[in-house]
């Protein structure tokens, strides 16, 4: 039975996204939530090709289909453009372009009995994930950020690319968020032997300038505009929450504290199924890692507080 999942936000990554459900041929029942008749026109000739692939089929649908759909995924609006690192967009400004319908759309599917799981992807996934929480009053294993997986799928290409091993062989730990991954070398595996082992052996033909390549091109802040390896990473959530293809996956989750106020969403690996994301143990670092985790998540708790005391508002009176 085909599994009925919402879509909404961004038309040109949700377009992209589309494309890649189709090559994929699951059993899907993808409904798109359009902004206006413009999302409508740019879509149409997407849903027309879908008639002849089997097992999935697409369509326009309204704010009800939230109430039988078993899956919501929100892209980002209002994505930066051709960012780059000398230029890193101003993240007040994206969200206050972005949160406010965010909220709408999380409360329309509460309000017509949404209780299934939010898939959350883009440049802010990791703020969007902690106020879906917020906004909703969901449970936390219910919402799940792509958050750094899309980094994770990057390196682990790349890593078995440059030693000629299998997939399988690689394990990877991309933590923090989209636009400041933080390579967890430490936690980073070919086989049973750590990567970092690769490089006290002259027989291993790795370096340490290609470490530094692969972190170049992983932490690469033009990631975020990618549009296929935002698309693969949520394809790679919807198989483990659809069709029992459980994965320890990277992924923006829920954080809480005891103190609400020091509550936040960040990239850790947690394990992905049908529940949602279950935490398995708590996230092991070098030093220096931990060090630098912990000033993303600085950043990532003042930007939450910033919005929580009226930055956004703020921010609009400015303007």
């Amino acid at each position: 039975m085909a599994v009925k999942i919402v879509l909404a936000g961004e038309s040109d990554y949700i377009r992209n996204f589309l494309k890649l459900a189709i090559g994929a041929k699951l059993p899907l029942n993808l409904v798109v939530l359009p902004d206006d008749e413009a999302d409508v026109e740019s879509l149409q000739g997407i849903i027309t090709a879908s008639q002849v692939v089997d097992q999935i089929d697409i369509s326009m649908g309204a704010t009800a289909d939230f109430s039988d759909s078993k899956i919501a995924i929100i892209f980002q609006r209002n994505l930066p453009e051709n960012v780059k690192l000398e230029s890193f967009p101003n993240e007040l400004e994206v969200l206050q372009k972005n949160l406010p319908k965010f909220r709408q759309r999380i409360n329309e599917a509460i309000e017509n009995g949404f209780g299934g799981k939010f898939i959350i992807s883009g440049f802010l996934d990791e703020i969007l994930t902690y106020f879906a929480w917020r906004f909703s009053g969901m449970d936390k294993t219910s919402i799940i950020g792509a958050g750094a997986y899309p980094q994770s799928l990057l390196l682990q290409s790349l890593i078995q690319d440059q030693l000629v091993v299998g997939k399988q062989d690689v394990n990877v730990s991309v933590v923090g968020r989209a636009s400041e991954p933080l390579i967890a070398w430490s936690r980073t595996y070919v086989g049973p032997t750590p990567l970092l082992m690769y490089l006290a052996n002259d027989d291993s033909n790795f370096s340490a300038q290609d470490l530094a390549a692969l972190e170049a091109e992983t932490t690469a802040i033009d990631l975020i505009n990618n549009q296929t390896l935002q698309g693969l990473a949520v394809m790679d959530i919807l198989r483990a929450i659809t069709l029992k293809k459980s994965a320890i996956m990277s992924v923006s989750n829920i954080q809480e504290a005891e103190n609400p106020s020091d509550s936040f969403a960040s990239s850790t690996p947690v394990l992905v199924d049908h529940r949602g994301v279950t935490k398995l143990t708590d996230l092991t670092l070098s030093e220096n890692e931990q060090s630098q985790y912990e000033q993303i998540e600085k950043k990532i708790k003042t930007l939450i507080n910033t919005i929580e005391n009226g930055g956004l508002e703020t921010k609009v009176d400015e303007n």
